[in-house]
């Protein structure tokens, strides 16, 4: 199974960084025997037994590896953020998936474009927004994302029994 690339694509303001806390806080609950390799987000606004967010505010760049697979995952997908340097550490640490927000144009999306000549492949996503319904929209869209993610974790994760 080919390492994999998930990107939440849209413009700016749309919730992809949002929605990227909330697939990380999907992926620890459901897989909650995993062991958090390198966190860089803030402790106190950790809870640390189940290493969810308690501040939906802050942004976050994770590795952590459930069974054999290894995943990093970056919110921050803006023009001139800290997207770039978190990619290269995914690769550098030989991250299995990668997940990240980033912006439909522009430098972020060649980043991640520039992730298949390290023999990823790249599924882009993006979260459905709507101002008065987003709590909803992006609950059905977790739920949505965490069925695909779950079926390429599986194919990774049989593939190195």
């Amino acid at each position: 199974m080919k390492k994999t690339v998930f990107a939440n694509s849209n413009v700016g303001g749309r919730g992809k960084s949002t929605v990227i806390k909330l697939i990380y806080e999907n992926i620890i609950q459901k897989y909650n025997n995993s062991n958090v390799l390198k966190n860089f987000i803030e402790l106190e606004n950790i809870d640390k037994n189940n290493m969810s967010i308690i501040s939906k505010k802050d942004d976050i760049r994770a590795i952590f590896e459930i069974d054999k697979v290894k995943i990093g995952i970056e919110s921050q997908g803006d023009p001139k953020s800290q997207l770039p340097a978190s990619i290269d550490m995914f690769i550098e640490n030989q991250c299995d998936i990668i997940i990240v927000a980033c912006r439909s144009s522009g430098e972020t999306k060649q980043k991640v474009l520039s992730t298949e000549s390290s023999g990823y492949r790249v599924i882009w996503i993006q979260n459905a927004t709507n101002t008065e319904m987003k709590d909803i929209l992006n609950k059905h869209y977790v739920d949505y994302f965490m069925q695909i993610f779950s079926e390429v974790f599986n194919e990774l994760n049989s593939s190195r029994v």
